[in-house]
């Protein structure tokens, strides 16, 4: 009977030692797997002596191990929920995450809080990028940005990069087509006229929506200064080339006015349309005094024409002086006529 228990004891003894080193290493190296495995096989615990000292060491040894596949379970919990949170790029979530603050307490889970740590940071940067990117005028740099960094930063803040680059633009271009249609300055209104035109092409900028009203209305009011910019450049054009028309010079002069780009050419047309006028009022008068036969009109009118001294009436007043000469010698003539009677 002794040898037999003796035996038993041995045998007793062995088990104890697998299960604490089962135990014991599951807890050292904290894996579920070990720690569920270990904590299995140590039920045939149940099955040994409870009166033996080893028993009791089992047993602290499989609370540790339990406490521990609790924590461990946790954990894993944890680093899945993080995990998913991280994989959405949700900027604001990560920032506010209750669950984030928890594991950065907890050393096991660095791994995962060191990922947090890292997108974070990549969107801070991308953040502080856009602020250069939204002052661009170039449509190609927001693009290059947002392939660049969609990968890090969630989609509301690219939609909100692109909304602040379009609403910079859209500010930008209506104060400067504003600007170039308060100044007249052609060259600009064109300039920026295309820039808007760029923008439609690429979207950028949609006609139709609402938000666009005053921007879209700025331009049609553009467009439309063009068109009487551009018939008035054609009338002055016209208006002043050799021969002369009074009616087509007050016409372009009337439809030049307005734009400031053409003020010399009005001036030129307006210093012409004057000596035209003159012109015309001179040749009418010594046409009006040769026609009369009355010397003394035509004295008149050909003092008038000498006082103004206009360009192209030279001949006209050789002509009428001429005339005065014939009329003064028949007067003479029918002045001896009538004293010799």
């Amino acid at each position: 009977d002794s040898r037999d228990k003796a035996q038993d004891l041995y045998h007793n003894l062995e088990i104890f030692d697998k299960i604490s080193a089962q135990l014991t290493l599951a807890i050292k190296v904290r894996d579920v797997l070990k720690l569920e495995k270990a904590i299995d096989g140590a039920r045939v615990a149940e099955d040994l002596p409870k009166n033996m000292e080893e028993y009791g060491t089992v047993q602290k040894l499989l609370a540790e191990a339990n406490e521990l596949l609790k924590v461990l379970r946790e954990e894993d919990a944890l680093r899945e929920e993080l995990l998913q949170l991280i994989s959405t790029k949700d900027r604001i979530a990560i920032e506010k995450s209750e669950s984030l603050k928890r594991a950065f307490k907890i050393p096991g889970l660095n791994d995962v809080t060191m990922k947090a740590r890292i997108l974070l940071r990549q969107q801070q940067q991308a953040l502080n990028t856009s602020k250069k990117v939204i002052m661009s005028e170039h449509r190609d740099i927001l693009d290059e940005f947002v392939a660049k960094y969609s990968v890090v930063l969630p989609a509301y803040d690219i939609e909100e990069i692109k909304e602040k680059w379009l609403s910079k633009r859209r500010d930008i271009l209506y104060n400067s087509l504003d600007g170039a249609l308060s100044e007249g300055n052609e060259k600009n209104i064109v300039r920026f006229l295309k820039q808007f035109d760029d923008y439609v092409s690429s979207k950028s900028i949609d006609p139709d929506d609402p938000y666009n009203k005053p921007l879209v209305d700025l331009v049609a009011r553009s467009r439309m200064y063009l068109s009487s910019y551009y018939e008035a450049t054609e009338h002055l054009d016209e208006a002043l080339k050799s021969p002369y028309s009074v009616e087509k010079l007050k016409n372009a002069i009337e439809l030049g006015t307005p734009f400031k780009l053409l003020e010399e050419r009005v001036s030129r047309a307006k210093s012409i349309l004057n000596k035209e006028a003159a012109k015309h009022e001179v040749l009418k008068r010594l046409q009006a005094g040769m026609q009369s036969g009355n010397v003394q009109d035509l004295e008149n009118a050909i003092r008038f024409a000498a006082e103004k001294s206009v360009p192209g009436t030279l001949d006209a007043i050789k002509e009428a002086t001429k005339v005065l000469e014939r009329l003064k010698k028949l007067a003479k003539l029918r002045a001896k006529l009538e004293h010799g009677l």
